[in-house]
């Protein structure tokens, strides 16, 4: 049997990735319709090199956002051009930047709501206010931390079954990421961890 997928996850993002069964099934149509009308709520870890960011901080990127083919890669850019974009965010956690960083640069752990479904959405918005993505070799830093991959992860995703009730499924970190997580040193401003490696959030 066919599935549907009516989102995806950017090569090589993990995470939840709803799909439904049958090309054009009642399931499908569905999911399809949350999809678009914005019903479905998708919530991202990721990890941002850049100046330091207040744990606690919450803040909203509204830039229109363009999408143009290079090659036979699509790129995505901040542009007046662009299509309408939002992407919120709060900072979790905070980490020094291994040596030979500068003294204000730091690594932030965030998480991430998309309000709207553009290509590279987060990777760009957070590079276009100067916290790129770790291990992000498009829109990132070459020479930031060594990753294995990038770091951006889709944690949550929720949405309405057939009987109206929120369902919602969850990801754990993979353990590529956890383990850089781990070996990071922490500030003095922590936050409980949860089994996991990632920090309890409310929300999340």
């Amino acid at each position: 049997m066919s599935i549907t997928g009516p989102s995806r996850l950017d090569y090589p993002t993990s995470g939840v990735l709803p799909i439904a069964l049958g090309a054009n099934s009642f399931a499908s149509n569905w999911l399809i319709s949350q999809f678009a009308a914005r019903l479905v709520k998708k919530e991202y870890v990721c990890l941002c090199e850049g100046a330091g960011m207040t744990v606690g901080e919450v803040g909203t990127i509204s830039s229109p956002l363009l999408t143009e083919e290079v090659g036979e890669t699509l790129v995505t850019r901040v542009s007046p051009l662009g299509r309408e974009a939002r992407t919120e965010y709060t900072v979790t956690d905070s980490f020094a930047q291994p040596a030979p960083a500068t003294e204000d640069q730091r690594l932030s752990l965030l998480k991430v709501r998309l309000l709207t479904g553009r290509t590279h959405q987060i990777r760009v918005h957070l590079a276009s206010i100067g916290q790129p993505l770790v291990g992000d070799r498009t829109y990132g830093n070459r020479q930031g931390l060594p990753c294995v991959r990038m770091f951006l992860h889709c944690h949550k995703v929720s949405f309405r079954n057939f009987e109206g009730s929120i369902l919602e499924a969850v990801a754990q970190l993979p353990r590529e990421l956890q383990v850089l997580l781990d070996s990071l040193g922490r500030d003095a401003q922590k936050m409980p961890r949860s089994p996991f490696g990632l920090p309890f959030l409310k929300n999340f």
